[in-house]
């Protein structure tokens, strides 16, 4: 990968009421990175909330300059966390991560190799027979079921849509997020249908995950309103709203 830019990678990672997650997060994260020999910018969304997860990002002494917080009033969704993300990030390649650290940052070295090898974009799937997860049976389960239908619906030839950890070339990311409409957790499923409308080069590579305890995911109250954020996605095309 090419470095045209002072900054190489822009890491973002969404938050909403995570002070006892994304501490430990982002000790990791900055522990790999500075051993690394490109320039990085960490970029935490605070998706309003009302714990003390932006102050402890902005007063811990132990995170350096490299790191930026954008604060947002109240609370809009993932999908628009992320965006802003997206939008604000100056790298010439951008991913982003979950603030549970359900994937080890190392992880990203997967996923720079697939973009080496020719992808726009490449994401972590924990449903490759490479992979390794660790999660309750039942999660597994919705999973599966919910990915099944992202392929009969919309969006076929991807394994695993909902993986928090995705890597993008920058101009691919900016013309992507710059298209999106929804703000919840179904963005992903977004994000890959405009990718693959736009002809970018996807590639899913297997990773080692593991369920991180405090959710924000309800999977038995998520699941549906996620299952008709991919309806919408379908009428949407449909009814010609995706101005590619």
């Amino acid at each position: 990968m090419q470095n045209n830019n002072s900054v190489y990678l822009s890491m973002i990672i969404p938050a909403f009421n995570e002070e006892f997650r994304l501490p430990s997060t982002l000790d990791s994260i900055f522990e790999y990175l500075d051993k690394q020999d490109y320039t990085y910018e960490i970029i935490v969304v605070d998706d309003g909330s009302i714990d003390k997860t932006a102050s402890l990002v902005e007063q811990n002494p132990n995170y350096p300059e490299k790191i930026k917080l954008i604060k947002h009033s109240t609370n809009h969704g993932k999908g628009y966390a992320v965006r802003k993300g997206v939008e604000s990030a100056i790298g010439n390649f951008i991913i982003f991560n979950d603030a549970d650290g359900a994937t080890p940052v190392e992880e990203i070295e997967k996923l720079q190799q697939a973009i080496n090898n020719g992808a726009d974009i490449a994401i972590a799937s924990r449903a490759l027979r490479e992979s390794t997860v660790e999660d309750l049976w039942y999660r597994k389960i919705m999973g599966i079921m919910f990915n099944k239908l992202i392929k009969v619906i919309i969006l076929r030839g991807i394994q695993d849509t909902q993986c928090g950890f995705k890597l993008f070339k920058a101009d691919c990311a900016k013309k992507i997020f710059s298209k999106l409409i929804l703000v919840g957790f179904s963005f992903d499923v977004e994000v890959l249908f405009l990718a693959k409308k736009m002809g970018y080069k996807v590639t899913e590579v297997p990773v080692c995950w593991k369920a991180i305890p405090g959710t924000k995911i309800n999977p038995f109250l998520d699941s549906p309103v996620m299952f008709l954020g991919v309806v919408k996605i379908k009428l949407m095309d449909l009814l010609g709203k995706y101005k590619i």
